[in-house]
């Protein structure tokens, strides 16, 4: 696969918004992955390579939120389970699924997930009473470590 200059600055200042985005609210993969698709890259490889970026960024976001002790860690036991399950139960389904397919059910679900926060983002926002850590008007959550206005 051969990107031209342009493509190449394009992906990276995208990848940097991306960085950003996932640091505040989640989402960034919206950007990424349709771009890397753009630019001519198979889904299941621009899915794969957005998982790198999206794994070092939540590692060193916790790790960080963690050092300053703004990560809240009691409830790590009740969903690193579910959670594990169902990431290697969809990492074998994306591994398997025909890239054809793919594409349709990434695009499908990132469109979906931007339609419900622009319409109701209420639902992803946890209860103003759990919030840890409060700065400058705005809440963190405790796993996702998104950013969300406080009410």
């Amino acid at each position: 696969m051969d990107i031209s200059i342009i493509q190449a600055l394009t992906l990276m200042g995208l990848g940097l918004i991306a960085g950003v985005v996932n640091t505040l609210a989640g989402g960034g993969s919206n950007l990424t992955v349709p771009a890397l698709m753009v630019v001519g890259m198979p889904p299941d490889i621009a899915n794969a390579t957005n998982r790198v970026g999206v794994f070092l960024q939540a590692v060193v976001g916790a790790s960080r939120f963690k050092k300053h002790k703004k990560l809240p860690t009691q409830d790590f036991k009740a969903v690193i389970i579910p959670m594990l399950i169902g990431s290697v139960i969809g990492g074998a389904f994306a591994s398997y699924a025909p890239p054809s397919l793919l594409k349709y059910l990434l695009l499908g679900s990132m469109l979906t997930v931007a339609i419900v926060i622009l319409i109701r983002p209420s639902v992803i926002a946890p209860p103003a009473d759990t919030v840890p850590f409060t700065f400058g008007g705005y809440y963190w959550s405790d796993f996702t470590v998104a950013l969300y206005k406080v009410a």
